[in-house]
């Protein structure tokens, strides 16, 4: 004689509020993955930000032009360091990569053709995809915007020094189709 197990499995109602349960989870959690996203892009935009600061200092005091490569192939960072035969190297956080988003204008502050290339600084000679910020003995920086987006490509951020009198740079981030200045 075979018996029917009664009440074994779940009811259409303990399955909605799983379902329910895990969908609130997620809605909770996935806006702050991509939140510590943009927040890691604007905090490695900020450290070049800083050394391109340093380099400038370094280049009112020794009277000798700076540079910062840009390697968007290794996606890594360098300058001379202090130690003549010091050149120090420094990688992009893991997720993250030079580049940007596809049909995606900029610069930043007045966007108007479409991104090509994650920098616009000038190419290193002979070098495919490495860049270089000067940081003249005067003070005075190269302009260009470098990029920086996440491997994912959903995020943009852009690190910019306009042509003008005196050197400045700025931080952006690309939110819901503008560029927002941080």
């Amino acid at each position: 004689m075979k018996r029917s197990r009664v009440g074994s499995g779940f009811s259409l109602i303990e399955a909605i509020v799983a379902v329910s349960i895990i969908a609130i989870i997620a809605a909770i959690i996935i806006p702050k993955m991509i939140d510590t996203r943009s927040h890691a892009i604007v905090s490695d935009l900020r450290s070049i930000e800083s050394i391109i600061h340093f380099l400038q200092q370094k280049a009112l005091a020794s009277h000798h032009e700076q540079e910062l490569i840009i390697d968007a192939t290794a996606h890594t960072y360098s300058y001379q360091g202090s130690l003549p035969a010091k050149k120090m190297v420094i990688p992009l956080s893991s997720h993250l990569s030079f580049g940007f988003l596809p049909n995606v204008k900029g610069p930043p502050a007045k966007p108007e053709k479409l991104l090509t290339a994650p920098c616009t600084f000038d190419q290193v000679p002979l070098q495919p995809g490495a860049y270089k910020i000067i940081i003249f003995s005067n003070g005075k920086v190269s302009a260009g915007t470098v990029y920086i987006t996440d491997k994912n490509r959903f995020l943009l951020g852009a690190l910019t020094c306009p042509i003008s009198q005196v050197s400045w740079t700025r931080v952006y981030a690309y939110e819901n189709g503008r560029w927002i200045n941080k």
